[in-house]
């Protein structure tokens, strides 16, 4: 359990920054992790698979709402694009008990045509089959029922891994008609297909999500698909191109 490191900046950034590293900074005391209970669920994902790197990473995954507690994902120290939930044909990662960002594989023809706050079928048949894609993939991998009008388009992200090609993806968030506790049967019937292990930190009651980074205007949600999309650029410029967009 030596090597912990929370992975702040996306799926495919080198550097590990740790959340505490982050709070030295902006001078805060984020929470303090549960040692045992990081080595439980590590534990588990070890069960699914004896061949996995030998310590794990904890990864700042998103951030509950409700309670104000941010969710942390355990997975192999050596996974590169890592989930929070599974994979099939999407990355979806949890944010709060009732949305999701999305960052779906998005065609070239409907990248074109997509602006931010689109709600969803979208313009074009492409664009409908697409939301289709993600009301399929959330039910046979999460096992949540949803509908394609409580999806909503924000905007659109390119992401150039280091060792891949330039990925164009639409950043959405799904609205969810689940309590907590509903929510929280659905992962427990849907974990088998989980590549990682989420965890809940209750925040201590003075900090707020979004004073991470002194970032003000913009909120928490956004926060987060802004340092999810990040891979080559500094977490200043990419903040201020994401301000000007949403304002």
């Amino acid at each position: 359990m030596k090597n912990l490191a929370i992975l702040e900046r996306g799926f495919w950034t080198p550097e590990l920054l740790t959340v505490k590293q982050i709070a030295k900074k902006e001078n805060l005391m984020l929470f303090d992790l549960d040692s045992l209970e990081i080595k439980k669920r590590w534990e588990m994902i070890k069960d699914k698979n004896p061949r996995l790197s030998p310590d794990p990473t904890i990864r700042l995954a998103g951030h509950h709402r409700i309670g104000n507690q941010l969710v942390l994902e355990v997975l192999p120290s050596n996974y590169k694009e890592g989930l929070v939930l599974g994979w099939l044909g999407s990355t979806m990662i949890l944010v709060t008990t009732d949305e999701y960002v999305v960052l779906q594989e998005c065609p070239e023809t409907t990248s074109t045509v997509l602006g931010k706050g689109i709600r969803v079928p979208g313009c074009t048949l492409k664009n409908t089959m697409l939301f289709k894609n993600i009301v399929r993939e959330m039910k046979e991998e999460f096992c949540v029922e949803i509908n394609e009008n409580n999806i909503t388009v924000h905007g659109l992200t390119e992401i150039r891994p280091p060792l891949g090609s330039l990925r164009k993806t639409l950043i959405a968030k799904i609205k969810l008609p689940l309590s907590k506790n509903e929510l929280q049967k659905s992962w427990e019937i849907a974990k088998d297909k989980w590549e990682g292990s989420p965890i809940f930190v209750k925040l201590k009651k003075n900090i707020s999500f979004k004073n991470i980074g002194g970032i003000k205007k913009i909120n928490p949600y956004q926060l987060l698909m802004l340092a999810i999309a990040i891979e080559s650029e500094t977490m200043v410029d990419y903040v201020k191109r994401w301000i000007n967009f949403w304002l």
